[in-house]
């Protein structure tokens, strides 16, 4: 959703994004009880929540970059072949 907003950059965009999500998880295990009121048990949390992310975007980011370089060797190709 925030990636589609031309005007921002792809660091805001991921910012909020990261914002967005961690709130949502945070706010849902303190309700549920999942993960004590505990400054403690939030910081690993935290720790946990900030390493799943991004580890999860660098590989999607390798994943779409490797299609894109895919691709554009692609339409290289059919270019040149036209020539």
């Amino acid at each position: 959703m925030f990636n589609q907003i031309d005007s921002w950059s792809p660091g805001k965009s991921l910012l909020f994004h990261f914002t967005s999500i961690y709130l949502a998880y945070i706010v849902t295990y303190l309700i549920n009880r999942w993960i004590p009121f505990n400054i403690i048990f939030i910081l690993i949390f935290t720790g946990g929540f900030v390493a799943a992310y991004f580890i999860v975007w660098i590989t999607v980011y390798l994943c779409v970059k490797a299609t894109q370089r895919k691709l554009n060797r692609s339409i290289e190709e059919k270019q040149k072949n036209k020539e």
